[in-house]
């Protein structure tokens, strides 16, 4: 996992990638320097029980497709979500299917691989703290309504795809400074 840069929240011609993975999809936000240019939902291409490289590249194909439709070349720098196993209290097993966030985990390591210059992942306790999913969901809705974003996102009116869109692009804030 990195830090931080500080070079490419600076650099205005930098385009950025951030990613929300999820088993059906994934919530991405693409950035100019530290400007959302658009934010979106992109199911997997293949069957949605598929795992594995073969369904983590179908998705990088996906992801690069919907990139190179608007943007003149791959991204120079790539966020996505670095996923962990939580043990529950006491030691007593853990939250989440393990096997399901180790698929997570190859869908992010797949499509970092988009990046031109460098990958960046954060855990999602470092990004969002310990605030609850649809908390934090509102939370970065709002900041893009108040930013003016809003309108630049492809919502879904499906609750579940619009949270992924929400968290690709609010991972996307965290990187380059705009969330705290």
């Amino acid at each position: 996992m990195s830090n931080r840069p500080d070079r490419q929240v600076h650099d205005p011609n930098f385009l950025t990638l951030s990613v929300d993975p999820a088993l059906h999809g994934v919530g991405v936000g693409a950035w100019i320097g530290t400007k959302l240019i658009t934010g979106a939902y992109l199911p997997r291409p293949i069957r949605a029980d598929s795992r594995g490289a073969g369904a983590w590249l179908a998705l990088v194909k996906e992801t690069s497709n919907w990139w190179l439709s608007w943007a003149p070349r791959l991204p120079d720098v790539v966020v996505v979500e670095h996923m962990e196993v939580y043990q529950r209290t006491g030691g007593r097993g853990v939250i989440g299917k393990p096997d399901d966030l180790l698929e997570l985990q190859g869908v992010s390591g797949a499509i970092v691989t988009l990046a031109q210059h460098q990958g960046y992942s954060y855990l999602p306790k470092h990004w969002k703290g310990q605030v609850p999913k649809d908390v934090m969901t509102n939370r970065i809705r709002d900041r893009l309504t108040v930013a003016g974003w809003s309108e630049f996102v492809a919502w879904t009116n499906n609750a579940k795809h619009d949270c992924d869109i929400a968290h690709g692009v609010g991972i996307g804030m965290y990187h380059l400074g705009l969330l705290r």
